[in-house]
């Protein structure tokens, strides 16, 4: 009954937080013609950005209303989907979604599992995304940054027609739904005087993140040699081409999981596992749009579905593997460790070859003692532990 009080009291700091960050405009009413909607939590609002990011979305998804897999943990539509259709919006489409996205009328940078403060936990151990709220408000930034860039360097309509208006983040609803994730974390790893403790931490980044979106109302040389254009990430939604492929490689990956947390070593949570269940779902959903679209406009930055057989598969991974062993393991261990990286490596290329591709192009790995990383990690290495090479 005490933490149910302390969370009671939550609720009151958040409604206090507002009113102060948000200022005296705040408590007056305020005309509901907002052009565009920011969001930013967790599960509970996420409309595609964890399931673009890792696993699509299966059944029950999208059953009820959509009628198929909509990105939603849900059979029907979420809170923030009924909030977009009374202030006559579409819905939004999530931040991490390059594919067949809008931005014309806001953007969604809520993740299933977010959490407001950073948790050391991996996604594929408790379901704790890294995309925690400060991720999302970094997001945003970047986010209006270069749409406002893009939209003043557009020379046509149709360049600008899924870009939001600069003019409009001034105007616009910023909307949070976040915090459960923070206190199921809680009730799992603290005690309840541990608990206590931490939620004026809480409260306290949530009114920093608030305050930060609130001042918004104030592979390449393989490419140049082939004569394609620079690839488009995958998990970039701005401004993409994807007619001549696409790059689903993050700084940080490793061909095998690792459980170790973007904010502590560095290492991604894009696996190569999960980069190749992000190319399968991409291949779908770009086949389904293409053969959907009415005109040629509508086709020009998608792929075509017949060049899925013809295109070049490229693989540059492994060394992040390998620097891990290094740390965590000895060396007899990080060598019984080889054949498990390899096998993963050739079930990837498999799983594409089963998809249809057929011309491949595997890198090796870098000098992974040369790799500042290591020397970060490694100080002071006793005599003889590097060699001539570093």
């Amino acid at each position: 009954m005490e933490v149910v009080r302390v969370l009671f009291g939550v609720w009151i700091l958040v409604s206090w937080v507002l009113i102060s960050v948000l200022g005296e405009g705040a408590r007056g009413a305020l005309p509901c013609d907002f052009p565009a909607i920011y969001n930013f939590g967790d599960s509970n609002s996420d409309t595609g950005g964890i399931f673009a990011a890792f696993y699509p979305a299966g059944p029950p998804s999208g059953e009820t209303f959509f009628h198929q897999p909509a990105g939603r943990g849900s059979g029907g539509r979420l809170i923030i989907d009924f909030i977009a259709k009374g202030l006559g919006l579409p819905y939004l489409s999530a931040y991490l979604d390059s594919v067949g996205t809008s931005f014309r009328h806001g953007a969604n940078f809520a993740t299933g599992g977010s959490t407001i403060r950073r948790l050391n936990e991996s996604y594929f151990v408790t379901g704790v995304s890294p995309f925690s709220l400060d991720i999302q408000i970094v997001q945003f930034g970047q986010f209006r940054a270069r749409t406002s860039n893009l939209y003043n360097q557009a020379k046509k309509d149709s360049q600008r027609r899924n870009l939001p208006r600069p003019e409009d983040f001034s105007k616009a609803l910023y909307t949070f739904d976040i915090g459960q994730n923070d206190i199921a974390a809680g009730f799992r790893t603290m005690s309840n005087e541990q608990f206590k403790a931490v939620i004026p931490d809480i409260i306290g980044q949530f009114a920093a993140a608030v305050q930060v979106s609130h001042t918004g109302k104030k592979g390449y040389f393989i490419a140049e040699h082939l004569s394609l254009p620079y690839l488009s990430a995958y998990l970039n939604s701005l401004a993409t081409n994807y007619r001549h492929g696409a790059n689903f490689a993050t700084g940080g990956s490793t061909i095998r999981r690792q459980n170790e947390t973007i904010f502590e070593y560095g290492i991604s949570p894009f696996s190569l596992d999960i980069q190749i269940i992000q190319f399968i779902q991409f291949k779908t959903r770009t086949n389904d749009l293409y053969n959907q679209a009415k005109t040629p406009l509508e086709r020009s930055n998608l792929p075509r579905p017949q060049d899925y057989s013809k295109a070049l598969y490229t693989f540059d991974i492994g060394q992040n593997d390998l620097s891990v062993g290094f740390r965590k393991l000895s060396f007899d261990q990080l060598r019984a460790a080889m054949p498990d990286i390899v096998n993963q490596l050739a079930t990837a290329v498999q799983r594409i070859y089963q998809q249809g591709g057929r011309a491949f192009w595997i890198h090796n790995t870098g000098p992974i003692g040369c790799l500042p990383v290591n020397l970060f990690y490694i100080q002071n290495p006793p005599a003889g532990y590097l060699d001539q090479y570093g």
